[in-house]
Formats: structure tokens, C-alpha cells, sequence
């Protein structure tokens, strides 16, 4: 009889927590800690190579940019990208007249994938007006709930949602006849996105590419033209030429537990309870409790020295710097290293030396499974300091030079005989 006693106290006490944290008021934060003065120069009103563009997941509309390539990859009128330190001053400094547009060019597209709270306005073009220049078409896009895409509540991070938004990007692009491959790229908490989608294709498709996808792509694999009717499966992607995972969160376990280590215990407690009050009213119907999304002291989701500021340099005028209190616990995305045997595309990992926001070790369990396909670099800074002139150049510059020699590898190994 005890035992029911002491049952029914803990259901009690239980209950009575849970209504408070749900219904009380008194949780809510004071507004100027929810917006962000941001100090990034706004994406261009329109440009003559960049379309609006949108695409259906789960009956919800996605609105992304795609910006068409100016060059042919590797034409004469691309610059040479050997990796050599010049890329950072001749090239990306040089952006400010766009090149020619070539509405039927067939080019390989980068998808951008953004990190916590990122839209396709904080810093990305700046990306697609550097790619379209060196012969790569871009797609840019916001994810559900964020952004100008739709979706209830608003700000709620969910990466199995936002992985299913990227594979919906994956078949727009197949349905584009502009788009022969796909690079994926992604950043910081969507770092291992690529990897995912990757290892995706990897498993149901057991040969990168066939003699007929090569015929007409000087030397490359095209994605199929004969996908069956209806909405494009996974074996009707683009094929993937290669993955980018720009300062990434690799390691879900350790990302984890470095975050305790970093905001403490009783704040990660503070926060979790937060997420039961938000979790709580969004089952119930009622509205969504918003926390702040970044912080560089107090009390936030993404907590930690420089945090703040980092977010205001990607952010073009005032941003919206809340963040429903449950993306703290949604269901996390699959682990990038269970499936990594079946990515079979070069991966390049660009990493910050005093990164203070992602584990400094994430990324040596995916290195060593992915071996000569993967290219890790280290560059001297921070987490944001990837993002800023003049690293940001040699980060971009980089990236450039893998994109164009994955297409030097493709084209070659489909050359041979």
C-alpha cells in the first residue's frame, strides 16, 4: 500500500509541475532579448540571374532563390582554382558585376543548406554570387517555418523536418533540366545534412553512374531521364558530386555534452524546462513559447562568447531572434556516421581552430570512416571567423577549388577506358 502512496505523490507532484510550466504565465522573456539588430548589407531587391523559386514538401510551400551560372564550368572564362591562395583576393573581392546569363546552360547546382535559425537572407548570396561566377548554378532556401517559407508555429527548428525539406530540394532540382549534378552544402548545425542525403543515394544507387548518363555531360553523370511518373525517389536525385560541411556539428553525442559543458547544468535544466512548457502547449492547441535563439550571456538555445554578434554580421536588419522552446528536444536526425560506408562522393570539412560552439573532435569519426574521400581543413579562428573577411575568402575560395576538382575527378574516371 505504500508503494501506491508514494506512486500517487509522484503522479501528483508531476501533474501540479506540469500545469504550472504549461499554463502559468511568467515564462516568457522580455522582448528586447528577442530581436537582433543585424549588420549585414540586405540581399540585392532582384537580380537578372536569380529566380524565385518554390517547391511542395508535405503540402507545405518552400520558397528558395536559384541563381544561374554565368560560366561554363571550366571554360575559358572561368579562373583557373588550384587551391592557391590568390582565389581569396582576386576572385571573391571581385564580385561586383555579374557575368553573362545563360538560361539553358546545363550546369552541377550547390544547394545550401543553413545552420540554427538561418534563412537564405544572412550571408548566402554573397556564396551563390562567388559559384554562378566560376560556372555553378545555386539554390538557396528557407526552411519550413522560417524565412518566407510556410509553416506552423513559426522558428521551430526540427532537423528531421528540415532534412525532408532538403530532399525536397533534391527533387526540384531533378525536375530542372538546367541541373546535371548536385554539390551539397551545409553548415554548422545542418553541417552533416550532405552526409545524410548522401549516404541516401549511396544505398540505392550501387554504381555512381553509368556509360549513358556520360554521353553528353563532358564526361559527367547526369541524373536519370527515365524516372518513373510521379514525385522523384531518392534513385531519381541528381547525382552528388560532393558534400561541403562548413564549421559542422558532426557528432550528436558530443555536440551534446559539450553544450552542458558550456551554459552549465542549472541553465540547460532552465532551458529544457522551457522546452516542456512549449512541447506542452503546442499538443494542447495553445500558442508556442518562444525563447531566445542565440545569446552571448544570457540564456538562449545556442549560448556562448561572441554568439550574438556572430548572428548580427550574417543578419541584414532587424531579425527575429526567437526560437520556439521545443526545437531543444524534437526528435534529433539520424547519425551522419551510421550511414557514412555508403557515401560514396569526396566530402570536403572546414573546420575553426577555436571553435567555442561545436565539438573540436566531432568530425575524426567521420574523417577516418570516409579516408581519401574526405579533406579536412583548419583554419585559424573561430566558429564566425569563417564567415569574415579576409578567412572567409580563402574558406570560400576553398570551396571553390573542391567543387572544381570533383568534376576534374568525375569527368576523368568517366573518360577512361
Amino acid at each position: 500500500m505504500i508503494y501506491l502512496f508514494v506512486f500517487l505523490g509522484l503522479l501528483g507532484v508531476c501533474t501540479g509541475y506540469l500545469i504550472v510550466v504549461v499554463f502559468f504565465p511568467g515564462f516568457d522573456f522580455p522582448a528586447k532579448t528577442m530581436i537582433l539588430h543585424g549588420k549585414s548589407a540586405a540581399p540585392a531587391d532582384s537580380l537578372p540571374f536569380r529566380e524565385e523559386v518554390e517547391f511542395l514538401v508535405d503540402g507545405q510551400r518552400i520558397r528558395g532563390w536559384f541563381y544561374r551560372s554565368s560560366v561554363r564550368p571550366g571554360s575559358s572564362n572561368s579562373a583557373d582554382l588550384s587551391g592557391s591562395a590568390e582565389i581569396a583576393q582576386s576572385s571573391v573581392a571581385s564580385l561586383g558585376t555579374p557575368g553573362s546569363e545563360h538560361d539553358d546552360m546545363t550546369a552541377p547546382c550547390i544547394i545550401m543548406a543553413t545552420g540554427l535559425g538561418g534563412t537564405r537572407r544572412m550571408g548566402l548570396e554573397h556564396y551563390a554570387l562567388c559559384y554562378r561566377k566560376y560556372g555553378f548554378h545555386c539554390l538557396t532556401f528557407d526552411y519550413r517555418n522560417s524565412g518566407e517559407s510556410e509553416g506552423e508555429p513559426r522558428n521551430l527548428v526540427w532537423p528531421r523536418m528540415q532534412l525532408d525539406d532538403l530532399r525536397g530540394a533534391m527533387e526540384w532540382a531533378a525536375a530542372r533540366s538546367e541541373i546535371q549534378g548536385v554539390f551539397l552544402w551545409g553548415a554548422s548545425a545542418a553541417g552533416a545534412y550532405g552526409l545524410i542525403l548522401a549516404a541516401e543515394q549511396g544505398q540505392v544507387l550501387p554504381s555512381a553512374s553509368s556509360a549513358s548518363d556520360t554521353e553528353d555531360s563532358g564526361g559527367l553523370p547526369v541524373k536519370s531521364r527515365t524516372a518513373s511518373e510521379g514525385s522523384p525517389s531518392q534513385r531519381d536525385w541528381p547525382p552528388i558530386y560532393g558534400v561541403v560541411c562548413q564549421v559542422p556539428a558532426l557528432n550528436l553525442k558530443a555536440e551534446f555534452k559539450g553544450m552542458i559543458r558550456r551554459i552549465g547544468l542549472a541553465r540547460f535544466l532552465r532551458m529544457f524546462m522551457h522546452a516542456q512548457r512549449d512541447r506542452g502547449r503546442g499538443r494542447l492547441g495553445l500558442s508556442p513559447h518562444y525563447v531566445p535563439m542565440v545569446s552571448s550571456s544570457g540564456p538562449a538555445l545556442l549560448q556562448g562568447p561572441g554568439v550574438e554578434e556572430g548572428y548580427a554580421e550574417l543578419c541584414p536588419g532587424e531579425f527575429s531572434n526567437r526560437i520556439c522552446a521545443r526545437s531543444l528536444v524534437m526528435p534529433p536526425p539520424p547519425s551522419a556516421l551510421d550511414g557514412i560506408q555508403d557515401v560514396r562522393c569526396p566530402v570536403l570539412i572546414q573546420l575553426a581552430s577555436s571553435d567555442n560552439l561545436i565539438a573540436s573532435d566531432g568530425h575524426i569519426e567521420i574523417a577516418a570512416a570516409l579516408g581519401s574521400r574526405a579533406e579536412v581543413k583548419r583554419y585559424e579562428g573561430g566558429h564566425f571567423d569563417l564567415y569574415r573577411s579576409p578567412l572567409a575568402d580563402q574558406v570560400l575560395a576553398d570551396q571553390v577549388s573542391f567543387f572544381s576538382s570533383c568534376i576534374e575527378g568525375i569527368a576523368g574516371s568517366n573518360r577512361s577506358p
